[in-house]
């Protein structure tokens, strides 16, 4: 085993290393599919390396076209297998023009197939022996060129416009480092080796081929390239984790409840505090529908407000009851955002709420307060009124509301001092008890009344003073 060969063997293990090394990564990580494409061609280099020293090696027509057709294949499943991951390494190429290049090598790999001698030859007069430099003796084939070798051309010509359109698209976008890499790898990597190969299968060049050293320099650059990036995404996702995590602390630890709902209206989440509140397990939620943690008569309209969350037109703020295991109904204040996947489509819901229960009770039982409050006084035969700072009425019960306008009406309006007595309405002002006044109602003739007042403060710094005033009329 000469120099030569063996160096094309070392080629074949490299390539062989490298492409499994990417099969690996895309079986890691299945969306990115030029790690696969890129496998093939680390596969397919491999494979013509081996058969091109094979060739070298033979010592008859027969066995020589047969390992060299196979040669000829692994090339054309190496120029298909770099059209897609030039198309999915830039994502800047047009399918047109990949089927298109794709199209021109499948009918060169048929052809070399299927020919007696391949796609390069007619036919194959003879075995040539040459002596390379360092006196290892080869064997290339002589014969004329196969008419049908202009497919694959084509093909080639296709492949060097696919690379130029795709690195120039790549440039004007900005990713400009990419597009310098792509051209120089592929246009001064190739090229010249392409060339180099077409010359020496026409005669005017002396052998051997150097396609399999040029695929390897190409494969170790591009290689280096990917597996960097897939070290950055691994810091990138170090990243997300670190975030992932903070973020999951504060959900577990906040006093509020969280829920998250996939598009599915499935329970994917939910944190301590809603399992505190609900009284449910884990087990008991995860996995289960929505609608089996509210109320059954509100389970409809659940279903028909997530139809349309799932559809984007979701109300950020709702009030709802949460069936509790015990089945109590808790209400709580939702607030919801939807949640959207990589590809920026709607994956389901997250929740944040907060247990209101015990403020709506409470203000429930300030209301009813109120209204008894309002049916004792409403039914006194006492007048009653509520005066405002600027001696406005605020509220009268039915008895005073007999003998006044309503609540528009000015305490100054109605209210006299007694010939030389005080001015009752400084008094009332001042919050000062008086014992009698003169009521007077528009139109109407002057009633004395006795009556009480007791001042107030509200928390409220706008509001002021309020008096609360009492009073029977005096018979004269």
């Amino acid at each position: 085993m000469g120099p030569l060969t063996a160096i094309q063997l070392i080629v074949c293990g490299i390539c062989l290393a490298i492409g499994f090394l990417h099969l690996a990564l895309f079986l890691r990580l299945s969306e990115q599919r030029s790690n696969l494409w890129f496998a093939v061609m680390c596969f397919s280099v491999a494979a013509g390396a081996f058969f091109e020293a094979a060739a070298y090696q033979a010592s008859e027509v027969g066995t020589y076209n047969v390992v060299y057709k196979w040669q000829v294949t692994s090339q054309g499943l190496l120029w298909i297998a770099m059209v897609w991951f030039i198309a999915g390494f830039t994502g800047a190429a047009r399918r047109w023009t990949a089927f298109a290049v794709t199209a021109a090598y499948v009918a060169a790999v048929l052809i070399n197939l299927f020919s007696p001698f391949g796609i390069l030859y007619d036919r194959i007069d003879a075995l040539k022996a040459t002596t390379l430099p360092w006196n290892e003796s080869i064997v290339i084939a002589v014969g004329p060129a196969n008419a049908w070798r202009v497919v694959a051309d084509i093909g080639w010509l296709l492949l060097i416009y696919l690379v130029i359109e795709c690195c120039i698209r790549l440039y004007r976008s900005g990713r400009k480092r990419r597009a310098l890499f792509i051209s120089a790898s592929l246009l001064l990597c190739l090229g010249p080796a392409y060339i180099h190969g077409t010359l020496v299968d026409l005669g005017v060049l002396a052998p051997p081929f150097y396609v399999s050293f040029a695929f390897l320099t190409l494969l170790v650059i591009m290689s280096s390239t990917i597996v960097g990036e897939v070290v950055r995404a691994s810091k990138l996702n170090r990243e997300i984790l670190v975030a992932e995590r903070r973020w999951r602390d504060l959900l577990e630890n906040v006093q509020l409840l969280v829920i998250g709902i996939d598009n599915q209206g499935t329970v994917n989440y939910v944190n301590p505090h809603f399992l505190k509140i609900s009284g449910y397990s884990p087990m008991e939620v995860l996995g289960k529908p929505l609608v089996d943690t509210v109320p059954p008569e509100d389970r409809q309209a659940i279903r028909a407000r997530f139809n349309r969350a799932m559809q984007g037109q979701i109300r950020t703020q709702v009030k709802r009851y949460l069936l509790t295991k015990v089945g109590l109904k808790r209400l709580i204040n939702w607030s919801h955002v939807v949640v959207r996947d990589t590809e920026n489509q709607i994956a389901g819901t997250l929740s944040i709420g907060e247990d209101v229960t015990q403020l709506n009770d409470a203000r429930r039982a300030l209301e009813d307060e109120k209204s008894r409050m309002d049916i004792i006084l409403s039914s006194l035969n006492t007048g009653l009124a509520l005066i405002n700072r600027d001696m406005t009425v605020a509220w009268v019960n039915e008895k005073r509301g007999t003998s006044c306008p309503g609540k528009s009406w000015s305490v100054r309006s109605v209210m006299k001092p007694p010939p030389g007595g005080s001015n009752h309405v400084k008094n009332a002002e001042r919050s000062k008890p008086f014992q009698t006044g003169k009521f007077t109602r528009p139109n109407d003739i002057a009633r004395w009344t006795a009556s009480g007042i007791i001042s107030f403060r509200c928390r409220s710094k706008t509001t002021g003073a309020k008096l609360f005033r009492c009073w029977k009329q005096l018979r004269i």
